[in-house]
């Protein structure tokens, strides 16, 4: 790598006069770099009129002109100049709530500057109100046409902070870079060099130079998106080395598994074991993506996985988010473990000593095959004697930090993740590259669609009477509300005033209340009672009941406020009723007076329960950024790129890495233009910009 592109990841400091202070303040907009602040794009431009004289002004546009003040007129801290031209035509400049210094300094009497500024009338009166600048005439040639205007300064002058956009450009003048991408690219749509892009976008000539689907971005976004891939692809090679585990099954458990499994496997469980059977028979380790549908059977497939493992004696590890989700994957493979003889054991985090201690002693010496639990089992006393498999649930709510800490107990164990939350085709691509992925769409045949309906928040009392229908046919319901106490500041329907109000409606029935302020073994303890009621009841709840809870005779879901929801989240929770053979209904309770994008959202959970239809369907709602920063908890994957724009990009600019990643291996030119391209978009740190991939 040369030494000239090192000079683009000084810190922003070695700029002249970036202080201490400005340091910080620009530190706060995501500059710590010479490069960051070249990424630090213009939102807009405004184009300047070059006028003679004040007839030749245009209203409401951005203006330069020469004018002479002749006149001062000071009231209220209103402070008015009157100019003219070189004609002799007049025009007032004012300033509101000003101070007599602006016209003593930039506008004195009989001496002729350069006024820039937007004219309107204003009491049938032609003027400039706070002009955008006023310089000496001898500066005149130095303005330009097109100027690029920048957002949130920090309280750093807009003049200052162009200053150090100029100076980074000059920085970036004096850089070698090599053309890392393809040729066919470049000349295809006449894209302009990572120089020349950057260039162009700080000095606009047209609106053109810094539009998202301008070639400009167009270019960045395509060196982003092949550093992020080349990134993630070093990162596999790097980390994820060739495994000596080929998963051999020889049906010893898998035959009597089988003959105890109360259902049929749909084709789509069957088509993915099938698949990643002949995958794991290999050396290669792999990671997979499941993704199913909420009560799609993901669970059953990940069982039978874990058979093939336990058939070549490798251990597995079963990571899940929650102690309650972890708990109930435990008790629900303890009935097939205890059948076959799977030494199986629960890790919580909270455990005593004694029995924590014994447990990690069996573990270590191969007498417990498989450990569920949560992140209990990334501590590092947890050790493995001979790890094969890890399964990780509902894989976005570990990072792979955290994935990566488990599988280093092994030696490259295979990796299966799984999702009920589908992810768009587009947006997985983008995130994961060419990770395996794997669907399963349809449900047990047994499963019946759940009805949803929506009913306005002044119609409880027909909400009431389907509840009291219910709970005399002794049925399950679940009333989820997005607040656990009442809100001074939001007025949404609360957990504990929800309790009460169907306590009171229904005194002979047992209203159950959890939430997420409870302790762990609270939650537990609620929820099991509320499974074992056999008189019929109501758990009134948050989200904390979102993912993997698992009640078969549970049908009525009850959403409040449902217009504040996502509609993946809806989608969840819509999936914890209906998982026997019973009919599940979900009703979303809404404010009436919701807007349009609200009104679409429940329009769609009407219409669809297909989980993968309302992937894509949020997501042409939201577009990617809202989606990645919420499901990514505001972790920003690119600067530069807009997948809503840019989507398109990434299919040839994937295949280009890989290209890329292979050369490297062979040619020491190759490997420090790749390095190059990473340092710049800061992607050499793998850890902390895969934390959420």
């Amino acid at each position: 790598m040369s030494s000239s592109i090192l000079n683009l990841l000084l810190p922003i400091n070695t700029l002249n006069n970036v202080a201490e202070k400005t340091t910080l303040k620009l530190n706060k907009l995501g500059i710590h770099k010479i490069i960051d602040m070249l990424f630090y794009f213009p939102k807009n431009i405004v184009v300047r009129n070059f006028c003679n004289t004040v007839s030749e002004l245009k209203l409401n546009e951005s203006c330069v002109i020469k004018l002479t003040t002749i006149s001062h007129k000071i009231s209220n801290r209103t402070l008015q100049a009157t100019c003219v031209d070189s004609s002799g035509e007049t025009i007032n400049i004012v300033y509101f709530n000003a101070y007599n210094k602006y016209l003593l300094n930039y506008l004195p009497l009989n001496e002729e500057v350069v006024v820039i500024g937007t004219p309107e009338i204003y009491k049938n009166q032609l003027m400039i109100n706070h002009p955008e600048k006023i310089v000496k005439t001898k500066l005149y040639d130095s303005i330009n046409k097109i100027e690029s205007i920048y957002t949130a300064y920090q309280d750093i002058s807009s003049y200052k902070f162009k200053s150090y956009i100029q100076e980074s450009l000059k920085i970036l003048e004096a850089v070698q870079v090599d053309e890392w991408l393809d040729s066919a690219f470049v000349k295809k749509d006449n894209l302009p060099s990572f120089k020349e892009a950057i260039f162009n976008i700080h000095n606009p000539t047209s609106l053109n130079d810094i539009a998202l689907d301008g070639n400009n971005r167009v270019r960045l976004a395509m060196d982003e998106i092949l550093a992020y891939h080349l990134a993630l692809l070093d990162f596999r090679s790097n980390k994820v080395k060739k495994t000596q585990i080929a998963i051999k099954s020889d049906n010893s458990l898998i035959k009597p598994f089988m003959k105890i499994l109360p259902f049929n496997l749909t084709e789509d469980q069957i088509s993915v074991v099938k698949d990643l059977k002949e995958i794991m028979k290999q050396d290669d380790q792999i990671t997979a993506l499941i993704q199913g549908d909420v009560g799609s059977g993901k669970t059953i497939v990940c069982f039978i996985l874990m058979l093939f493992a336990l058939e070549s004696n490798y251990q597995v590890a079963f990571l899940a988010p929650t102690e309650i989700l972890a708990q109930q994957h435990y008790n629900n493979f303890m009935y097939y473990a205890n059948h076959l003889g799977i030494t199986s054991a629960f890790l919580k985090g909270k455990e005593s000593a004694k029995k924590k201690r014994e447990l990690l002693e069996k573990l270590a010496n191969n007498e417990i095959s498989v450990l569920i639990g949560t992140h209990a089992i990334l501590q590092d006393s947890v050790k493995f004697h001979n790890l094969g498999l890890i399964i990780v649930d509902e894989q976005h709510r570990f990072g792979v930090n955290q994935r990566l800490q488990l599988a280093e107990k092994g030696e490259n164990p295979h990796l299966i993740l799984t999702t009920a939350t589908p992810i768009p085709r587009t947006l997985a691509l983008a995130l994961y590259g060419d990770i395996s992925t794997f669907n399963i769409k349809h449900k047990p045949k047994n499963r019946k669609e759940i009805i949803t309906k929506t009913i306005s928040n002044n119609r409880l009392d027909d909400v009431l009477e389907s509840i009291s229908r219910m709970l005399n046919k002794k049925e399950k319901a679940f009333w989820v509300c997005p607040l656990i106490d009442e809100s001074e500041k939001l007025n949404f329907a609360n957990t504990t005033m929800r309790q009460q109000w169907l306590k009171d409606h229904f005194p002979n029935y047992d209203i159950y209340l959890v939430h997420g302020g409870l302790k762990s073994n609270e939650k537990e303890n609620i929820l099991q009672e509320f499974k074992e009621n056999k008189n019929g009841a109501v758990l009134v709840s948050t989200t904390v009941i979102e993912v993997g809870i698992d009640i078969p005779d549970c049908n009525i879901m009850i959403i409040e406020n449902a217009e504040k929801f996502g509609l993946a989240q809806l989608h969840q929770l819509r999936g914890r009723v209906g998982r026997g053979d019973g009919q599940g209904m979900c009703l979303l309770i809404f404010d009436p007076t919701i807007n349009f994008t609200a009104k679409k959202r429940l329009s769609i959970m009407k219409k669809s329960n297909d989980g993968f239809y309302i992937a894509e369907e949020d997501l042409a709602i939201r577009g990617f950024g809202d989606i990645l920063g919420t499901n990514q908890s505001g972790f920003e994957y690119f600067k530069v790129v807009d997948l809503d724009v840019h989507k398109n990009l990434l299919l040839p600019t994937i295949k280009h890495a890989k290209f890329l990643i292979d050369k490297a291996t062979k040619e020491d030119g190759t490997k420090n233009m790749v390095e190059s391209l990473l340092q710049l978009f800061n992607k050499l740190d793998k850890d902390k910009y895969l934390k959420n991939g």
